[in-house]
């Protein structure tokens, strides 16, 4: 069974700068393999020009038309935006909004029939050995960037892991979508080729991740160690290589909660760094592969059946949505969506809202005092100081980035300018507040969805060790969400949109799956449209068969496990010819 431990950390107190840069580089090296996979995409499409059917050539046509008719609307939006006031009248603005999206779907849709229809091509033997050329020009270009971009191995195999990932799942003709930089990265190390247990992890014995669990004292921010404060565990991660193919280990204090299972082997350790408003949170997850074996089933098991819904307990109470109902043919229950995680949530919204205004307020403000600053040193012969300072904020009333001002301001304040005090006051007036927002909207968020979610793990504890079968209903949740289309019959109802996020039915069902496959149960999926009794005497009429926890589906071999299987077939391939030339020069 594999299953995933998470664990907070604090901020490393060895090589933080080299973990920065790896997660730095990594970022690079994704966006790198996407611009290599794009180009690779664009190069197979003109090979295959030439031999496409009247039919692919008009699907082709369409989706050029779809190209323009984006560009257009683009140009219209930006042209709206870049305008002091509105020139497009908000009907037409949402119409245009929502014709976009419907030309994003046209097109991954005539994407996938261009596909088809061109599929034939590749077994003509001119298309094919073209194909095969440019695929191994881009294998190469991989091998290239994957040498060149500094990051240790385990993390570079999870980038590829999800760079092919990204490459299936969309067959938009603009995928895969290149990744804005952001706080947020990751760091891995995976014991491929090589057994990693408990055992080895703390008695730092490992060379890839060691746990040493003598509390240690924790360092402050000025490398000082605390007076006061508990002393927590220390984790190490490799994150390279020295000149002697040693390991370089970087090191976090680690708030070790609960002890890993005993005998079990770690498959991966992955740190991650998430930014949460203006702060920085680091945690770890170890997955292992424990082989205990699961508890055997009772002779006479016990369903439950649990029907998600987002139903208003009364309707006169909005805050008391009902998440979940339950029965087991003798006695029910309803599941309270937590009143308190949803104000907090609708909180986070309205701190949202505050935001928005407030930066559309300043941006004007900021404006006409920096065009004041401009021409008060224009009247003093001094406007070349200000040639830096009109490249970040003279179009400061076109920017949507909180975080892109709040930078420029932070620059300003160590290049100032001759009289703009009244300016610099302002920008920083809305600076201090804005962090102070977001901080609050960020915490505000993070505490709603831990409160939820620990409130659904309550629940399905209880459920789990009550009964030995889960009967939930396969209710399609994505197509529930998906808002209609203006031609539709179907109409939008916001207040149950609204209460369906609130309760979020898919993280209540994965949590309730969770809790009875850990515990060795089953879990059994019921059609959609039924009621917690329906399904109970729905499941007991023997319609539904009770079946086990699914096996786990082989993973397909890592990147390094392939290669090394190739390079072994050939050298086996080289060696058998060589005994084979060898047997025919002495016969």
């Amino acid at each position: 069974m594999i299953i995933v431990y998470r664990y907070g950390l604090l901020a490393p107190t060895l090589n933080g700068d080299k973990v920065a840069e790896q997660m730095s580089a990594a970022h690079r090296y994704y966006n790198k393999l996407v611009e290599i996979e794009r180009k690779l995409r664009a190069e197979i499409s003109e090979a295959l020009k030439p031999h496409e059917t009247p039919a692919a050539k008009e699907i082709r046509a369409k989706m050029a038309e779809l190209h323009q008719e984006r560009r257009a609307i683009a140009e219209r939006l930006k042209a709206q935006d870049a305008s002091e006031s509105a020139t497009i009248p908000e009907d037409e603005l949402n119409g245009l909004r929502h014709r976009l999206a419907k030309i994003e779907e046209e097109r991954e849709a005539l994407s996938k029939s261009l596909g088809k229809a061109n599929k034939p091509l590749y077994e003509l033997p001119a298309v094919k050995e073209s194909i095969l050329a440019l695929r191994e020009q881009a294998k190469a270009q991989v091998r290239e960037a994957r040498a060149h971009c500094n990051v240790y191995w385990g993390t570079y195999q999870q980038i590829e892991a999800a760079i092919d990932q990204a490459k299936a799942s969309s067959f938009s003709p603009d995928a895969p979508k290149y990744k804005a930089w952001s706080l947020d990265g990751r760091i891995t190390v995976s014991a491929q080729g090589k057994e990693c247990d408990i055992d080895g992890l703390t008695s730092c014995a490992d060379t890839l991740a060691q746990l040493q669990l003598t509390p240690a004292p924790v360092p402050t921010s000025s490398g000082k160690e605390r007076t006061q404060g508990n002393p927590l565990p220390r984790l190490r991660v490799r994150i390279g290589s020295n000149e002697k193919r040693g390991p370089v280990f970087a090191e976090w204090p680690i708030k070790y909660h609960r002890p890993l299972p005993p005998g079990s082997k770690i498959k991966l350790c992955t740190v991650n760094r998430r930014s949460i408003g203006t702060h920085i949170r680091w945690y770890v997850c170890f997955t292992i592969e424990t082989s205990a074996a699961a508890p055997q089933a009772p002779t006479q098991a016990r369903p439950v059946a649990v029907n998600l819904r987002w139903a208003l307990a009364r309707p006169e109470d909005p805050s008391r949505i009902i998440a979940a109902d339950w029965h087991d043919g003798t006695t029910g229950g309803e599941l309270i969506a937590d009143e308190g995680a949803i104000s907090q949530m609708e909180k986070s919204t309205s701190l949202q809202s505050i935001r928005d205004r407030e930066l559309n307020s300043v941006k004007l403000i900021i404006k006409d005092l920096f065009n004041d600053l401009l021409k008060s040193l224009a009247a003093t012969n001094r406007l070349e100081l200000a040639t830096e300072h009109k490249e970040r904020l003279g179009h400061v009333h076109l920017c949507r980035s909180t975080r892109k001002l709040a930078g420029s301001i932070v620059w300003w304040r160590a290049h100032r300018l001759p009289g703009d005090d009244r300016l610099f006051a302002e920008m920083e007036r809305w600076r201090k507040q804005d962090k102070h927002l977001l901080d609050w909207q960020a915490c505000s968020a993070k505490k709603a969805l831990n409160r939820r979610k620990n409130g659904y793990r309550t629940f399905a504890a209880k459920l789990a060790d009550t009964y030995d079968i889960l009967l939930i209903d396969n209710l399609n949740i994505a197509a529930l969400a998906k808002k209609p289309e203006p031609e539709e019959e179907r109409k939008h109802n916001k207040q149950a949109s609204r209460q369906r996020f609130a309760v979020s039915c898919s993280e209540l069902r994965l949590v309730l799956e969770n809790a009875f496959k850990m515990r060795g149960k089953a879990v059994v999926k019921i059609p959609a449209g039924m009621t917690s009794q329906e399904m109970v005497r729905f499941h007991a009429s023997g319609e539904s068969a009770v079946l086990p926890n699914e096996p786990e589906k082989p993973k397909k071999p890592s990147r390094r496990t392939r290669f090394a299987e190739a390079k072994a077939r050939k050298t086996a391939a080289a060696e058998k010819q060589a005994l084979a030339a060898g047997a025919g020069a002495s016969a």
